[in-house]
């Protein structure tokens, strides 16, 4: 295998290429990637929600905000912890929602940003993008993975596909020109609790190329994201990844009128979102393949742990090593375990990969830098 200087570490080139240089001659093999994290710095459907709320693109009614989050969460609504729950924090969300809302500037309209500092030094407002941001961490913590995935698609609710691509598109344009990923904090002004979040979006250059690269060897390879399929294909083609990626991203219900709805889409569409992205690979990839699993999978968080480690026949499971606590430990620890040995034999090979999060590079190590 023969790739441009990068920065994978010295152990990962080595497993690369060990694994492409013994490929079963005669079958057609896969990949399967994760998108943010893994692909890119940054997470190209949370900077749009970053825009959305920064520029208030927003296409509901005050009245309806409840509902928004409500849909399909209808069994996780009164749960609650050290007195918080969402209806609670959405109440005060709500007030401030309708204050901005009457003073009309709140608007789909992808060109609302050039009307921001209208709004963007008012009291309610910065109270309300606070809170905001705030909830929609309350509901990772609170109702789990899934339901904050969807949760934020659904603040979609009312925009067209196309007007959701439009903002999509510029909002990913805009992250782009930033240096590295800059985390912007807030205290929360209810309780002083520390909020904060990720601005900047950028590829993962070695990963483009190792894409590349298997692109040129006829492997195919898919994505499996669990952030909406017109968001990633958006963000992939604006840094050049390979147009022959196929892509399984989330989906919200379509109403009539063709618009995006609170509800999440079950009929006939993949789920990629936790264990739905195994199920993803079983149902909609692996049967073109006679059935075979992926030949490398790779990711960077709790939502790619069972696709990474399901697979036992699959070569190689590459994770770029995230912050979050004990969901992917026991993936390192296999990885650094296989590292001391310096000997992969034929089991299937884990790596950890680190990342430079404020430089948005590799460390070229298997540990990552991340914010203080």
């Amino acid at each position: 295998m023969v790739m441009k200087e990068n920065h994978f570490s010295p152990r990962t080139k080595e497993a690369f290429h060990d694994v492409l240089k013994s490929l079963p001659k005669g079958e057609r093999q896969y990949v399967v990637s994760d998108c943010d994290g893994t692909l890119l710095f940054g997470d190209s459907q949370y900077v749009l929600t970053n825009d959305q709320i920064e520029y208030l693109n927003f296409a509901f009614k005050p009245e309806e905000l409840t509902d928004i989050f409500k849909a399909g969460n209808e069994d996780k609504w009164t749960i609650e912890r050290n007195g918080i729950s969402i209806p609670f924090l959405l109440e005060k969300i709500q007030e401030d929602y309708s204050y901005l809302y009457k003073r009309g500037y709140v608007s789909k309209d992808p060109k609302n940003f050039l009307r921001a500092a209208s709004w963007q030094k008012d009291p309610i407002f910065i109270d309300f993008k606070i809170r905001l941001h705030h909830l929609l961490d309350k509901i990772y913590s609170l109702w789990g993975y899934e339901a904050s995935a969807y949760g934020v698609y659904a603040l979609f609710k009312g925009f067209t596909i196309e007007e959701y691509k439009t903002l999509s598109s510029l909002s990913h344009m805009r992250h782009s020109k930033m240096k590295g990923l800059l985390q912007r904090s807030y205290f929360y002004p209810d309780t002083n609790e520390k909020v904060s979040y990720l601005d900047g979006l950028h590829p993962i250059e070695e990963m483009r190329e190792l894409l590349y690269e298997l692109e040129r060897r006829r492997i195919d390879i898919y994505v499996a994201s669990a952030s909406p399929e017109e968001t990633v294909k958006d963000a992939l083609k604006l840094f050049g990844f390979p147009s022959s990626i196929r892509v399984y991203g989330i989906a919200n219900k379509i109403d009539s009128e063709g618009k995006i709805t609170a509800f999440k889409e079950k009929k006939e569409h993949a789920s990629p979102v936790l264990y739905g992205k195994v199920e993803a690979i079983e149902k909609y990839i692996a049967p073109s393949y006679q059935g075979r699993p992926p030949l490398m999978v790779f990711g960077d968080s709790e939502g790619d742990v069972a696709m990474l480690t399901h697979f036992k026949d699959s070569k190689l499971s590459l994770l770029f090593d995230d912050s979050s606590p004990s969901k992917t430990d026991s993936i390192k620890e296999r990885a650094r375990e296989q590292e001391q040995r310096k000997n992969f034999g034929e089991e299937k090979i884990f790596l950890l990969e680190g990342k430079n999060n404020p430089k948005a590079c590799l460390t070229g190590t298997s540990t990552s830098i991340f914010f203080d």
